[in-house]
């Protein structure tokens, strides 16, 4: 069904109620009013939920308004097997409870798997115990065995330790030559510096030139002053370029200097972390060449415990760390999710959006339509007008002639009623 009526869910409801009774308390006529309508589909997924234990993600106004489609049909289905555990619930509290010892065939799968799991237990205790007897076996072999295994892994340690102590010591040479470099680079820069603070030698001659020139300036002709100050002031121009030239390189020399120095200083690091766990492990191999071997063996066991203790410290730290990604990743799948809820609601704001402004498009046109047509009524009016004026006119027009024939009339009667009265005949 693509879009299933509001009345047929209730038609569906009614038909569940009038088969296993459920849900209780239904109205089994179509409501009128709107509110009644949503109270009705509210009170079937407060049934739902108080069976199955879980909330319909539903809005019963989008069945009212036929959206949500799939969510419509979710409800449906919850609503028969909700219906369905009531039903099955009210059977088992019905019957009567069977005889102990017999099992139903369909619970023998879960029997079985009881069962399986109950000697795979014993199993695994089984191994964990042959192991711990082998580790005991294996733990009892001869004390010299185990000296002279340790006497080869510190000799072997050793020689390590002896080669390592040479690579420290070249990298220590190389750290001194490197500090060196770097010494000898800074050095060049601050004479670099103090050459650009301080006036050079030059500068100073100039200087004295110019004081020479401007206490006897007219002993000397003026193009000799001018062309000594010119030299001059072009050979301070130059040594000024060639240095400004030279400090290019010079920053990108110091900071390779700069580079290879902190490489050298973490190379060394890392072998002053090795050499130092190297030197450890020889003093409790030199330690344990003086012992017994009962000591020896409980030197070892107290080793053993504190790396065993370190390791399980270690194990704690990992096992929290995987607790706090677990969270981490719960709260990314949170944030994904509430990410896709907004984005849908963005999209639904969007299309609404898009309604409004189709709607404000069409609105808009209607409204030019109706300004076109105001204006053609406008200008039909005012050609009315413009005719009712020329009419108006005419008939001005015409009443004056009206009037000035009526006059002449009058003008003949009087003429005539005069020439009757003095006894002519017309």
């Amino acid at each position: 069904m693509g879009r299933p009526p509001p009345k047929f869910i209730l038609d569906v409801a009614i038909t569940v109620h009038d088969a296993t009774g459920f849900p209780p308390n239904l109205v089994r006529e179509w409501p009128e009013a709107r509110d009644e309508r949503v109270a009705c589909f509210t009170h079937i997924a407060e049934a739902i939920t108080s069976v199955l234990g879980v909330t319909p993600d539903f809005d019963p106004t989008d069945i009212l308004r036929g959206k949500e489609v799939p969510k419509t049909l979710r409800l449906i289905q919850l609503l028969a097997v909700a219906a369905a555990k009531r039903t099955s619930r009210d059977q088992k509290a019905v019957k009567t409870s069977r005889r102990v010892g017999i099992v139903r065939p369909r619970e023998l799968p879960a029997m079985f798997d009881a069962m399986g799991l109950l000697l795979h237990r014993a199993k695994t205790h089984a191994d964990a115990k042959l192991q711990a007897l082998a580790a005991a076996r294996k733990g009892e072999q001869s004390l010299e065995e185990k000296i002279n295994a340790m006497d080869t892994q510190l000799r072997e340690e050793s020689l390590v330790c002896v080669q390592k102590e040479e690579a420290v010591a070249d990298a220590e040479r190389q750290l001194e030559e490197a500090r060196a470099e770097a010494k000898k680079v800074d050095a060049e820069a601050q004479l670099q510096d103090a050459a650009e603070e301080q006036p050079g030698s030059e500068l100073l001659e100039l200087e004295k030139q110019v004081t020479m020139l401007s206490s006897s300036p007219q002993d000397m002709p003026p193009d000799d002053v001018l062309g000594a100050l010119t030299q001059q002031v072009e050979d301070v121009r130059k040594v000024m370029q060639q240095d400004a030239g030279e400090i290019p390189s010079l920053e990108l020399k110091q900071q390779k200097v700069q580079a290879s120095l902190s490489e050298v200083e973490a190379h060394a690091s890392q072998l002053e972390i090795e050499v130092a766990r190297e030197q450890k492990r020889c003093e409790a191999e030199k330690e344990l060449l003086g012992q017994s071997p009962e000591e020896q063996k409980m030197i070892l066991e107290a080793q053993g415990q504190k790396l065993r203790s370190r390791a399980e410290m270690l194990e704690a730290q990992i096992g929290q760390v995987q607790v706090e990604a677990e969270e981490r990743k719960i709260n990314n799948i949170r944030l994904k999710q509430e990410t896709d809820e907004l984005q849908a609601q963005s999209q639904d704001a969007h299309l609404q959006m898009q309604i409004v402004q189709e709607e404000r498009d069409a609105m808009r046109e209607a409204m030019e339509n109706l300004w076109h047509e105001k204006s053609l009524v406008d200008e039909e009016l005012n050609n009315q007008m413009q005719g009712y004026i020329n009419l108006t006119e005419r008939y001005t027009a015409h009443q004056d002639e009206v009037n000035e024939i009526e006059m002449l009339v009058e003008r003949r009667h009087q003429q005539v009623a005069a020439i009757q009265k003095n006894g002519f005949e017309m």
